[in-house]
């Protein structure tokens, strides 16, 4: 998590069920429900996050960008380099480096605004589209953009993958600074790969459960972008209804542990 801070560990009863679940060695299905329950009310207010709200506004111009039919003249409206032989870095750097300015003048930079542009980031480091020789050295060419998964139906599992990276980051952030301490012998985690296991399982699980893309997010951003009405107040708008439905998922499964 490098220099994220999201605050200490939560001392509620909510949290103590997951060292008592990890005590016994419970199924990761159920640390995972308790461990949403455990910090569920913070999860709901993201999107009181100015700063989370202006990095997400920005994240979806430059989707909005990318999806146009000439790329590079939305990214140049945008304040993009222009040049031709820009790369995938020089377009995120922009990006990064636009949001954090923005977040400087209105004095609301937090660390969820950083979490959910390294959620993106990555993201897009992830997609195959992406990870070709030529981005690393050369220009962005446009049969990347293409086929980058920020088009099309291929935008549902791009975004499912935004979400699914940065609650998973939000969530494990509480259970990273807990689990090492179960891992050992006599132990939830007899040894570290019993604990990279759960880590894995954990994150299968979260990415079953967040799927507020494949149902909500791409429609939402196609019909924003049609009607020019990708601003602020409507990016957090939207951002209040998407947690909410991602709250609304993992509840239904958490209500078996109440």
């Amino acid at each position: 998590m490098g220099h994220i801070r999201l605050g200490f560990l939560p001392k509620t009863y909510r949290w103590k069920q997951v060292v008592e679940l990890l005590i016994e060695g419970a199924d990761v299905s159920e640390i995972a429900d308790a461990s949403f329950l455990a910090i569920q009310r913070s999860l709901r207010k993201i999107p009181d996050d100015p700063g989370f709200i202006i990095a997400l506004t920005n994240i979806f111009k430059f989707i909005e960008a990318a999806r146009s039919k000439d790329y590079l003249d939305s990214f140049e409206k945008e304040g993009y380099p222009s040049s031709k032989d820009s790369n995938l870095f020089d377009y995120l750097s922009y990006l990064r480096s636009q949001t954090d300015y923005h977040l400087e003048i209105e004095k609301v930079k937090s660390d969820l605004s950083e979490l959910v542009q390294n959620s993106f980031s990555e993201t897009i480091l992830r997609s195959p589209a992406f990870n070709t020789p030529e981005l690393f050295g050369g220009r962005l060419p446009t049969e990347v953009i293409k086929t980058s998964g920020l088009k099309g139906r291929a935008l549902v599992d791009f975004m499912h993958e935004f979400y699914s990276g940065f609650v998973n980051k939000y969530l494990s952030y509480y259970l990273s600074r807990e689990l090492p301490i179960h891992v050992g012998s006599g132990r939830v985690f007899q040894n570290i790969d019993e604990h990279k296991g759960f880590s894995s399982a954990f994150d299968l699980y979260v990415r079953q459960s967040v799927r507020i893309s494949k149902e909500f997010t791409p429609g939402w951003l196609g019909k924003a972008i049609y009607e020019k009405e990708l601003s602020y107040d409507s990016v957090s708008k939207y951002a209040h209804v998407a947690f909410k439905k991602i709250a609304g998922e993992f509840g239904r499964e958490a209500q078996k542990i109440d």
